[in-house]
């Protein structure tokens, strides 16, 4: 149901100050999910950071030739692990940008309906 058709709804369904709160609800839960948005982009973030400090650690550490190989299979794992947590972030902030999108045609139709009215 698109946006249009849930205000159309609401409108119909509702007094003024009615629609008026419900949108404010919605808008409510859209930054409580924009905000745990962020703080899972920031986690994911900090483990990037500590994901790439290992590589570091493991790429400057001194092992001995008889665990060279142990070393390389450590490394392509940690690789793997960081692709996987940038796969995920880059979802994350994907995700953020459109509840960004959703909040911002709420707020203009909430402002379009207050304007009307």
């Amino acid at each position: 149901m698109s946006d249009d058709a849930i205000l159309l709804k609401i409108k119909r369904e509702f007094e003024r100050e009615e629609a008026v709160q419900v949108l404010l609800k919605k808008i409510s839960e859209l930054e409580i999910e924009i905000g745990m948005l962020h703080s899972d982009i920031s986690e994911k973030e900090d483990e990037i950071v500590k994901k790439d400090a290992e590589i570091h650690q493991l790429r400057h550490k001194e092992i001995d030739s008889k665990r060279g190989w142990l070393r390389d299979e450590v490394i392509a794992e940690i690789n793997r692990e960081m692709l996987i947590y940038k796969n995920l972030h880059s979802e994350r902030e994907k995700k953020y940008k459109e509840m960004e999108l959703k909040y911002s045609k709420v707020l203009i139709e909430l402002q379009n309906f207050k304007n009307k009215t």
